[in-house]
């Protein structure tokens, strides 16, 4: 959910993610499970977190080669890895959905603009 516009999320259209709004979704169970996402700490590193696809099981998001974040299908590669860590380095006490996380390899929080996954914040 972004913190300013109520019912919007981020989903995976695809492999890709993208930011849309809860009202527009023709199949509302699907779109759900689609933004619903599992935060895990220390998967890839210690003191990092991974968000894991609900709807597919092993599907982590990360930085594509294209720059744009997605999820892929999780490998024992080093770089998937490295593109699909993040740690918190900031949290606004102020709002219960204000933090901040960053990557290895990009700021999360410059490309999703105050989102929310499972109801839980990122940026």
């Amino acid at each position: 959910m972004d913190t300013k516009r109520v019912d919007w999320y981020v989903r995976h259209d695809g492999s890709y993610l993208s930011v849309e709004s809860e009202n527009d979704a023709v199949n509302l169970p699907q779109f759900q499970l689609d933004s619903s996402f599992i935060m895990h700490s220390d998967t890839f590193y210690p003191y990092h977190y991974a968000l894991e696809s609900l709807s597919f099981p092993y599907w982590y998001i990360k930085l594509l080669s294209d720059g744009r974040l997605g999820i892929v299908q999780r490998d024992s590669a080093t770089e998937y890895d490295d593109t699909a860590s993040f740690r918190v380095y900031d949290y606004h006490k102020s709002s219960a959905y204000s933090f901040s996380v960053s990557s290895s390899a990009v700021h999360i929080c410059e490309e999703l603009s105050e989102t929310v996954f499972c109801a839980l914040p990122i940026c």
